[in-house]
């Protein structure tokens, strides 16, 4: 209980209470914080990209794990936590804090300016209301920039993120983080360790990329953006048979058979709807069916 009475302390010092706005739920328990900074860094002097930065609870173990050779460029909306992140930049050369939405920034500019090219970990307490949104800006941009995420995110949130073909869960998300690579949960985490507690519980998930992707990581990895409205148009409508609905989007006939030739060949039931189908096949069909181009352009 002393560390959470520590951080109490200093968010009363600083004149600020937990907004709800702001989805703030910190975390203070350090042999959680170390666990998921171990995950996120796996070896000294690494570029980590942290979202919601909070008051810095994660941050500073993160700072532990990477030394002085690292680089830790974290992103916070919240104005009142300024203080507190760049009392501890001032110790931390390495901590380079941007208050800024994190959906507007631009995480490979900034790591850049800061002089670390290549790879990057991302590593977030993602607030609850935004997770989904905050993942798929993440994969959709900036799919080659991540050597891995290591995501807190609500318990229930993670059957949606690792759902695959055929579960009722499964739809843009989760294709989206098959197409980047393999998904795994990796523990959970009560409500006692957060200051305040939230009404939820919190898993750990990390995502690691694929060291051999297929067409759907091509697609990915292409323009991240196209990829994602595509999926979105083939998932509008879950009950609807995959053939009938590329006929709805205006798909020409003889691409429609095409499309149908391909599942047959794949042994794969042409009454199929998309969400009975693996990233790779949706893959394959959202360039059959001329979506992607049409979707490329659009996006121009």
């Amino acid at each position: 209980m002393k560390r959470r009475a520590g951080l109490v302390a200093a968010l009363e010092r600083a004149g600020i209470r937990p907004d709800r706005r702001f989805g703030q739920n910190f975390l203070y328990d350090e042999a959680a914080l170390a666990r998921i900074a171990g995950l996120a860094v796996p070896v000294p002097g690494a570029a980590v990209v942290e979202v919601g930065l909070g008051a810095g609870t994660l941050s500073r173990a993160l700072l532990e794990r990477l030394g002085p050779d690292g680089c830790l460029v974290g992103y916070e909306l919240d104005r009142r936590l300024e203080p507190l992140l760049l009392e501890i930049a001032r110790d931390e050369p390495a901590f380079h804090p941007v208050i800024q939405d994190a959906l507007v920034a631009d995480p490979a500019a900034d790591l850049a300016a800061h002089g670390c090219g290549g790879e990057a970990a991302c590593v977030s307490n993602l607030p609850y209301y935004l997770t989904t949104e905050l993942i798929l800006k993440a994969l959709s941009c900036w799919p080659a920039l991540w050597s891995s995420l290591t995501l807190m995110v609500q318990s229930e949130v993670v059957q949606r993120l690792l759902a695959g073909p055929g579960d009722s869960r499964y739809g843009p998300l989760a294709v989206m983080v098959r197409s980047y690579g393999e998904g795994r949960r990796v523990f959970d985490l009560p409500p006692h360790l957060f200051y305040p507690s939230p009404a939820v519980r919190s898993t750990v998930v990390q995502l690691l990329p694929k060291p051999d992707g297929g067409p759907a990581a091509t697609l990915l990895h292409r323009d991240g953006g196209v990829w994602l409205r595509a999926l979105e148009a083939l998932f509008a409508q879950r009950r609807r048979q995959l053939l009938p609905q590329l006929r709805e989007l205006g798909v020409a006939a003889d691409r429609i058979a095409a499309c149908r030739i391909r599942l047959e060949e794949r042994g794969v039931d042409p009454r199929s709807r998309a969400s009975e189908l693996s990233p790779d096949l949706l893959a394959d069909l959202t360039v059959m069916s001329d979506l992607w181009t049409r979707y490329a352009k659009m996006t121009r």
